[in-house]
């Protein structure tokens, strides 16, 4: 098949996710946006695609359209569907190939998300075949939009499992660290766990136990100036495994997290994972007491007391919770992503016979 991928900014995951589709015998062309401040990934990254389209700023609708008729998809996988350039081609390929929208929006009952519904039939399913999304969360959204549960795929998220799983772990490292890995704004909850390891360290819970924290944002000051704590700045996606290698438990305090790929790279990584019930990767990858520990956003006070029951972990118990990270991370690989997406798209076409148009 020939798949077009039209993407905002790339990550790790998604190149691996692409380059497990490729192995598989399909031909393809990407368009990406070029890596911004919040995320600078090496655009070089993606230079093993042949057709591949870099953009600054917004994608030119004009050089879509050319690219694709040049390429000539079977399916086009797009993500959102309020980009302009993206629905142009959309539009154009009506009938022509099968589109399919990546979202990752869970349904939250916003004004927006309500006005979204009341115009999805003329501003969504015209423009999309079926839609690509995490988990049940976001089902119930595009159910709401108005998509038949045949048209609804999941398992949209997976890490790079190969590049994170450096096999089993009988015990933490010799001096752990908790990772945060994300963007250091306020949805993230950067503030609720500078006060949680505030607290944590002052009363000597986490003893022995370090805070690294991967990525930038607005809030870095208020992370930097917090004790025991390393400030790695954004890591490139080749560098993160080691970090993880390093790190004893991953912790995502999310107010807001629609998924949350650190999640799986950790899990993969053999991590416990300390996560807000807000953080969507906690439905399938996140099991009570099991591999981590589920806490409310926004409460401080029961994420401390879920950094000191890690950092007091006996070796054995630690060692199981890594097991079962490794364990969970196996239904989400890009090697499945590849393989699912690829029967989708294959399944779905094959149903129309053609594209409806």
């Amino acid at each position: 098949m020939k798949l077009a991928f039209l993407w905002p900014q790339m990550s790790g995951y998604v190149d691996a996710c692409l380059r497990a589709t490729a192995d598989l015998g399909h031909h393809l062309y990407l368009a990406h946006r070029a890596a911004g401040p919040e995320a600078p990934f090496r655009d070089e990254r993606f230079g093993w695609i042949e057709r591949r389209h870099c953009y600054a700023g917004e994608a030119d609708p004009q050089r879509l359209l050319g690219d694709l008729e040049d390429f000539g998809p079977d399916a086009i996988l797009a993500v959102s569907w309020h980009r302009p350039a993206f629905r142009a081609v959309l539009r154009r390929w009506r009938g022509r190939a099968l589109r399919v929208l990546f979202m990752d929006n869970p349904w939250r009952g916003t004004p927006k998300q309500w006005a979204g519904r009341l115009v999805a039939r003329s501003h969504v399913l015209p423009y999309y075949d079926a839609a690509f999304l995490p988990g049940e969360r976001q089902a119930v959204f595009a159910r709401m939009l108005g998509f038949d549960d045949d048209a609804i795929w999941q398992g949209a998220y997976v890490a790079d499992n190969a590049a994170f799983d450096t096999g089993p772990r009988s015990a933490p490292p010799a001096r752990p660290s908790f990772l945060l890995c994300a963007r250091l704004v306020p949805e993230k909850g950067v503030e609720d766990l500078a006060e949680a390891w505030a607290t944590a360290t002052a009363d000597g819970a986490v003893e022995g136990w370090r805070l690294q924290v991967a990525g930038v944002g607005p809030l870095a000051e208020r992370m930097a100036d917090l004790a025991d704590v390393e400030m790695l700045g954004f890591v490139q996606p080749d560098e993160l495994p080691a970090i993880h290698a390093a790190a004893g438990a991953l912790v995502l305090p999310s107010r807001v997290e629609h998924w949350g790929v650190a999640v799986n790279e950790a899990c993969a990584a053999g991590l416990p994972i300390i996560a807000t019930t807000a953080v969507g990767a906690t439905t399938g990858l996140l099991r009570e007491g099991i591999n981590g520990w589920v806490v409310p956003p926004r409460r401080p006070d029961l994420l401390a007391g879920r950094l000191a029951d890690t950092a007091r972990l006996p070796a054995a118990d630690w060692a199981r919770m890594s097991d079962r990270s490794r364990a969970l991370s196996t239904s989400y690989t890009p090697e499945g992503w590849a393989r699912y997406f690829t029967a989708q798209c294959t399944r779905a076409l094959g149903a129309q016979g053609s594209v409806t148009a």
